[in-house]
Order: C-alpha cells, then structure tokens, then sequence
C-alpha cells in the first residue's frame, strides 16, 4: 500500500490510502529513488522490480533483475539501498538472505549488473562476517574513515545478539571496479 501523509489540526499527521500494489508473493525489502521517480520492491523469492514511485503509476512494472538457477540472485531477497554517485548515476545494492551476498546494479535502467560482493569474518581484526542480512542502507556523505560514504548492513546471526557492520563504500567500489 501506498499512503500520503498529510498534517492535520494540533499538529498532527493523519494518513490517506492512495495506492494499492499487488507485488505477488511476500515482499521484505523496498527502496525509493526521488530522483528519477522509482520504487524498486524486492520480491523474496521471484526478484526486483521496478515501479513508478507515484500513485498515478498504477500496477505497472519493470524486471531489474529475477532469481533465476544459476543466476546472480538468491532467493530471499530482503534489503535494498541507492548509492548515489551524483548527476543521476549511482548503483542499486540487493542483498539476499539465502546466499549472504549483496548484488550491485546500475541506478539507470536497463540497471546492467555490475558485480557481487559479501561482508566475510576478518579474524585479524576481530571481525565476524555478515550473514541473515535483512536490510542495509548506504550514504554518499564523506565520514571520518569513510571518505565516500559507507554501506551499513544487519548482521541477523550473531552468538551474543544482532549487530551491524559498516563498510566503507570506497572497498566496495575498488573490488568491483566501479565509478
């Protein structure tokens, strides 16, 4: 469902049904990009999807990328974020439960597959990996120690209790050779 938001007396908010979208099957992650007007659902056993972020859209939808033997995906898709490299451009990050890898796109249909990486346990450092990884986000803001940004992910098996990781967007993008 899609809802609008809106304020009411008191300095309330009150919300209003405007949209319906029947995804098919259980749909665990979504993620909206402003910019260009999409929202990509990931459908956890079928794919991504892409629609139209605005109620007008209506049902219509385009395959970003389905889950298919032997293909990048997994099934139990879950998270999703938007890196945004300015100008437009950025990649589409999928995580999956099933596989503990997180898949990269291009932003920009026809949304090329760009390559796919997993967080893995570091023993030098002390580090477990990541693996049950319901949902991720990601920023393009420079921070101390992440000069481009950082992907942080939920680590869903941990012995003591759920955790999160962060990675520096930097790493990804050198092992996957992107811009």
């Amino acid at each position: 469902h899609q809802w609008r938001l809106f304020e009411i007396a008191g300095n309330k908010i009150d919300a209003e049904l405007v949209r319906r979208i029947n995804i098919g099957t259980v749909t665990e992650g979504c993620v909206v990009d402003d910019e260009h007007g999409f929202l990509y659902a990931a459908e956890e056993r079928v794919g991504v999807w892409r629609y139209g972020a605005e109620p007008e859209d209506g049902d219509r939808r385009s395959a970003v990328a389905m889950i298919e033997t032997g293909g990048v995906l997994s099934a139990d898709l879950e998270g999703m974020a938007i890196y945004d490299t300015g100008q437009g451009n950025g990649y589409l990050v999928v995580t999956s439960q099933g596989s503990d890898n997180y898949s990269v796109y291009n932003r920009l249909p026809p949304h090329t597959y760009r390559g796919t990486f997993r967080i893995r346990t570091n023993p030098e450092s002390g580090l477990d990996g990541t693996s049950q990884t319901d949902g991720i986000d990601i920023t393009n803001v420079p921070l101390p120690g992440y000069p481009e940004g950082l992907l942080v992910a939920q680590d869903g098996r941990y012995d003591q209790s759920q955790n999160f990781k962060y990675v520096s967007w930097q790493d990804i993008a050198e092992q996957l050779g992107l811009d």
